[in-house]
């Protein structure tokens, strides 16, 4: 045995030091990762064999001709052309691997089309060698997962009666049930079990399935017979589509008229199966998507939580390219989702008792890959199901195995009466119909109960609405969908947007939020940023008409299609926000102010922005700190009248307070790259720094984001100036002492790098002797100069929205005191009559002066005492002018402006809301 493991592993030296052919460009060599490294192999089909999973970075063809033929509802024979072709283009796209793989004594196990990967079996030892093929995105080891086993239908709990008693049985659909097969040969009978037959009646062999029942196949995936080896599939089949099978306790499933299509993935009596098993039943299921009508599928197996594990690759494709709506089992072991499958494109499903709907204690919940999980629950503790081999007897169980199938049979029940509609939309309304359980709240609860306790009737009421459910799309010119919805005061109102992943063979998918406004004021939202479903849940305080905003935060693909449902109409008509907006600039008048001038150092940061942010020059308690200015930078001379800094362009917000400061000005002969750390040796010797400022400070309190490199929020002014005069070899030493006791949150603007002309020294202790140096990095820092004059231009701006029935301000400001003029209302800011927009008026004697705006309607004005005046428009009730623009400009008579001796405004750009 040894030599042979010692031959197989010569040969691979051999073979994988040969040249392959990649899939794509990753050169050969470097290893293809283990995304599962903490997990065994199980043993392969020869001797000291293991088994792993190869999934490949590309492949010759997409399953966009496969999903256009499902969801344009072409034949079944076309689909299997499609079909054959891919399986074709399989083998030729794994050819070279397949080569590789049996020359150093590996077996191909399984080809997959659904997902580009393929099961092997190889010696143990070799798969670090096949690592190292090109083309080969990862490895997975395969592995073993567990069926998840530990009076639903009445009107106190999910009331699938009630769509039953409207004849809404799923009659005309199939459902796929993947699990531990089912019962074809009850007690070896020769026939189906009776929750198989149509109404559950023996004698009634209407049915289209295998011996005249409603079951129209049960295929062999796994090692054990189709027949049901275990007892689990039989009973979760029957939760979904069985019939009653005559016993006291027994009952009809949710949609007991549908077909069910049975695939067996047990690889052993326990109902066990592997990876590779059930990827190849997921495989299984698309292909017959079509033939077979079918419209949902239930799995009830523990499973990964990775989304770029085989078997939840191949459910996320199924799902979305053969639109299949499938549940799976959230898990058994509470809190711990270890062992859950992810379903990104699915639909997790928690356990709760019957009656009370209390969250099963043994459920998993939580999160699972960062994702929100489950996402909705259902009954499965001592449910009743039919037992295999006996129709005698009730099969009792709980666990989420048997809540899964709960959710898969009202699918079925829905998909049923509206076959067209999309997995998806289906989904988005059994979330947006869920009753409010113990610990579900305003949005997807991560505590076991999800969005909620599954309600058939309620779905069933929104599925027969077509104001309450819906679909889009989004790529990157539409980013955002809004509905509106009317709701009354004290009524819940619940809304779910879903959507599919695309690629399978990434860990990133779209990223869409949900948002509900009473129009400008946020009521609730969910913003997610793992699930692939949003859900909001909220009452009212007052009645009237909400926004649902439907958003698009990221796309992962050119475009992403999604669904929302929601328990009440909406409609087209929502609130649509008037919005303001000023454009262009006005010319100078002949109001005049006193500005500060001064110069900003490092002069890399004076027209803009720094490339950091800091504190440490500014709000921290007893800290000293020094920073150096190049001589090059500065004026030969020069009287600093006070500094000032600006707050960050990127950082929000300054808490403000009072600060001990004494400041400190000299010079240095140091250099960017030989700062002391020594704070008293980087002043020239025998040359004393000059104290110019000693007290208090206020840091004034700022929110949000600095917007303008010329504001410069934070002064301090010195008693008396201190002129610097540039001399030989000598640059400016800033120095600050901050003998505070308390600090000071917020950012001021900085620099950093290379381009950065300054460096300083800092450290704890107001009067430290020593500090650390930073070379090319430190504070914006403006020093202040002598005051200058500059002429106002008179400014339009607006106080309130535009908005039909409402009353909004234009006003006027920075103009002459007690001053005639007019506001323009006009159209247009493109033309004038046909002459274009803006029209210079310097040859009418107001240099830089242009009118902005069309001139359809002027409206006399007069300004205050202050050179300030409003304008006050009323929009009128008519809700034909939502969305219309208007634009607005001001001009008054200033004899002192210019010729013309009238100044005029920037513009004003209105649309109208409501």
């Amino acid at each position: 045995m040894m030599l042979r493991r010692s031959l197989f592993a010569l040969a691979a030296t051999l073979a994988f030091s040969a040249s392959t052919p990649a899939q794509n460009g990753r050169e050969s060599g470097t290893p293809a990762p283990n995304l599962f490294p903490e997990i065994r192999p199980i043993a392969g089909n020869f001797e000291a064999s293991e088994r792993w999973i190869i999934h490949f970075e590309k492949r010759s063809f997409d399953l966009e001709a496969f999903r256009q033929a499902v969801w344009t509802g072409q034949s079944a024979e076309r689909v299997e052309a499609i079909l054959a072709d891919y399986r074709q283009r399989v083998q030729a796209d794994q050819a070279g691997f397949v080569a590789k793989l049996r020359a150093v004594g590996g077996q191909v196990v399984e080809q997959w089309w659904i997902i580009n990967a393929c099961s092997v079996d190889v010696p143990k030892g070799i798969i670090q060698g096949l690592r190292k093929l090109p083309g080969i995105a990862y490895i997975e080891p395969d592995q073993v997962w567990e069926p998840l086993i530990k009076t639903a239908t009445n009107a106190k709990n999910h009331n699938a009666d009630l769509l039953q008693a409207r004849n809404f049985k799923g009659a005309g659909v199939t459902t796929a049930i993947m699990d531990t097969g089912l019962d074809e040969d009850m007690g070896k009978s020769g026939r189906p079990h009776r929750c198989f037959f149509v109404n559950g009646d023996l004698n009634n062999k209407t049915g289209s399935g295998i011996k005249g029942t409603r079951l129209l196949l049960n295929r062999k995936i796994g090692r054990m017979p189709a027949d049901d080896v275990n007892g689990h599939g039989t009973g979760v089949a029957s939760i979904v589509a069985g019939a009653n099978w005559g016993t006291k306790t027994a009952d009809h499933g949710h949609a007991y008229s549908a077909n069910i299509a049975g695939y067996s993935i047990a690889d052993s009596r326990r109902g066990s199966a592997t990876t590779t098993t059930m990827t190849k039943a997921w495989q299984a299921i698309a292909a017959d998507k079509v033939k077979y009508k079918i419209v949902s599928a239930n799995n009830s197996y523990t499973g990964s939580p990775n989304p770029l594990n085989a078997t939840q690759k191949a459910l996320c494709n199924t799902a979305r390219n053969a639109d299949i709506l499938i549940a799976v089992a959230a898990g058994n072991k509470s809190g711990n989702t270890r062992g859950s499958q992810i379903a990104v494109n699915g639909i997790s499903v928690g356990a709760v008792y019957e009656n009370t709907h209390r969250r099963a204690g043994f459920t998993s919940y939580g999160r699972a890959d960062g994702q929100i999980y489950p996402d909705i629950c259902a009954n499965g503790v001592s449910t009743n199901m039919a037992r295999r081999d006996n129709e005698n007897r009730d099969y009792v169980g709980s666990g989420t195995s048997m809540a899964s199938p709960q959710v898969c049979g009202a699918a079925t029940q829905l998909r049923a009466i509206m076959p067209k509609l999309r997995a998806d939309e289906i989904k988005a309304i059994l979330l947006a119909t869920t009753k409010k359980n113990s610990g579900a709240g305003a949005t997807q609860s991560n505590t076991g109960p999800g969005c909620g306790y599954l309600q058939n009737d309620k779905a069933l009421t929104t599925l027969l609405s077509k104001h309450r459910h819906g679909r889009a799309k989004f790529d990157s010119t539409k980013k955002k969908l809004v509905r509106g919805i009317y709701v009354t005061k004290g009524v819940q109102y619940q809304i779910a947007l879903t959507w599919h992943r695309y690629q399978s063979n990434s860990r990133l998918w779209s990223n869409l939020d949900l948002r509900v406004f009473d129009r400008n004021t946020l009521v609730v939202q969910s913003k997610t940023t793992r699930n692939a479903e949003e859900f909001v849940r909220f009452i009212p305080t007052k009645s009237g008409l909400f926004n649902i905003e439907f958003v698009a935060t990221s796309l992962a693909n050119p475009a992403q299609e999604f669904a929302w449902a929601s328990n009440a109409d909406t409609t087209s008509d929502y609130y649509k926000p008037g919005s303001t907006q000023t454009f262009g600039e006005g010319c100078p008048g002949s109001v005049q102010v006193p500005i500060t001038t001064g110069l900003t150092l490092p002069a890399i940061a004076a027209t803009k922005f720094g490339n950091s942010a800091d504190i440490l020059g500014s709000g921290i308690p007893n800290f000293r700190y020094q920073q150096l200015f190049l001589a090059n930078e500065l004026p030969s001379s020069l009287s600093i009248l006070g500094y000032s800094l600006r707050h960050d362009d990127a950082k929000a917000d300054i808490s403000g307070g009072t600060q001990s400061y004494r400041i400190f000005l000299g010079y240095s002969k140091r250099s960017l790259s030989n700062l002391s750390k020594s704070f008293a040796q980087n002043y020239d010797a025998g040359i004393a720094s000059t104290e110019v400022f000693r007290g208090k400070v206020n840091i004034p309190k700022i929110i949000g984001k600095n917007q303008d490199p010329k504001l410069f929020a934070f002064k301090v002014k010195f008693p008396k100036p201190f002129v610097y005069t540039k001399r030989p070899g000598e640059n400016l030493l800033f120095e600050l002492q901050n003998s505070s006791s308390s600090s000071i949150t917020g950012y001021f603007d900085a620099v950093y790098g290379s381009s950065s002309k300054t460096s300083r020294v800092y450290g704890p202790g107001a009067i430290a002797s020593q500090g650390f140096t930073e070379a090319n990095a430190g504070m914006v820092i403006r020093f202040d100069s002598l005051p200058g004059i500059k002429r106002l231009s008179p400014k339009l701006s607006y106080n309130g929205l535009p908005e039909v029935k409402k009353s909004f301000k234009v006003l006027l400001s920075q103009a002459p005191a007690q001053s005639p003029g007019a506001l323009l209302l006009g159209l247009s800011k493109r033309q004038w009559l046909s002459v274009p927009l803006p029209i210079s008026l310097a040859g009418g004697g107001a240099k830089g002066c242009q009118l902005l705006v069309s001139w359809d309607l002027m409206l006399p004005v007069a300004t205050d005492a202050k050179g300030a005046a409003t304008f006050q428009l009323r929009i009128p009730k008519d809700k034909q002018l939502i969305g219309k623009r208007f634009y607005n400009q001001f001009f008054v008579l200033d004899s002192k402006a210019n010729k013309m001796g009238i100044s005029w405004t920037n513009g004003g750009a209105a649309i109208i809301g409501g």
